[in-house]
């Protein structure tokens, strides 16, 4: 059951992380190919504004013409720029049709983008709150564990050359323990051994006088 649980939260975690990762790469598509159309708008509407400026030109100086070659130019000139014209408000008119979506889907991705990036916070803050509760600790960071065991390394060699002192201390006493009592036994031995003379030499006199 463990393991299962586990195993749904490790996916879970990475469901969130692919969220946010698609929500905010759509994202960045979108607002990309959104303003790339809207680029091209703008263009498009420049040139049909130029075209239609050199249209009424064209036909102001045609009304103003009497020659009938220069009007048959000005007219051949007027068409050719009707025709560009068209052209230009058809391409504004397909970047417009093509915009207009694009926009719709960039404001969606936005509020998804948004939504799992508040949801990542919001999930990331619970956990913490969470691990505060259950009292959880943060894992020691690889010099906090290596000055640990260097401490450790220390009382231990510390504690080591006490014992050792201790030890040695212990040993001078017992070799100097056994020394006195030696020592007291000799003293002992010598003083019986006197006094046995002195009892022998006293008994001896005593023979004599008799």
């Amino acid at each position: 059951m463990s393991k299962e649980l586990t195993a749904l939260e490790r996916a879970f975690k990475n469901a969130e992380r692919e969220f946010v990762r698609v929500s905010q790469k759509t994202l960045k598509s979108l607002d990309r190919e959104s303003k790339k159309v809207a680029r091209d708008l703008q263009r498009a509407k420049t040139r049909a504004e130029r075209y239609k400026n050199d249209v009424m030109k064209k036909s102001e100086k045609l009304a103003k013409t009497s020659a009938a070659s220069a009007k048959r130019q000005l007219r051949s000139q007027i068409g050719k720029l009707d025709k560009l014209l068209n052209e230009a408000m058809d391409e504004v008119e397909a970047h417009k049709f093509n915009l207009a979506p694009l926009r719709a889907q960039l404001k969606n991705a936005r509020a998804f983008a948004m939504k799992a990036t508040h949801l990542s916070k919001a999930v990331s803050q619970k956990e913490k709150e969470l691990e505060k509760k259950a009292g959880k600790k943060k894992p020691a960071s690889k010099k906090k564990v290596a000055s640990k065991k260097k401490v450790a390394s220390k009382k231990k060699v510390a504690s080591k050359k006490k014992v050792a002192s201790k030890k040695k201390v212990a040993s001078k006493k017992k070799v100097a323990s056994k020394k006195k009592v030696a020592s007291k036994k000799k003293v002992a031995s010598k003083k019986k051994v006197a006094s046995k003379k002195k009892a022998a030499s006293k008994k001896r006199v005593v023979r004599k006088k008799k």
